[in-house]
């Protein structure tokens, strides 16, 4: 939980605070202490997975607004018939 609070930039006991605020939102135990250790439970996995979804699209649609700006412009042409 410390390295984690670290890697976060913020104090551990904020974190703890953070993480049971995410489970009682979610109404779900997201997270298992297993000795010195914290390991994600089935719930948990699940919101990893979408919280890296989520990432991803974001990520994704960034790069298209991106490409976006890089178009020079053009002709259009329109025909009928």
């Amino acid at each position: 939980m410390t390295g984690a609070a670290e890697a976060l930039h913020i104090s551990q006991p904020t974190l703890s605070v953070q993480m049971k605020n995410l489970e009682k939102e979610f109404g779900k135990q997201l997270f298992r202490k297993q000795g010195r250790n914290i390991i994600l439970t089935e719930e948990g996995f699940l919101l990893r997975k979408r919280a890296e979804d989520i990432l991803d699209i974001m990520d994704k649609t960034y790069a298209e607004f991106q490409e976006m700006n890089l178009l020079d412009g053009g002709d259009v042409r329109i025909g009928c018939a």
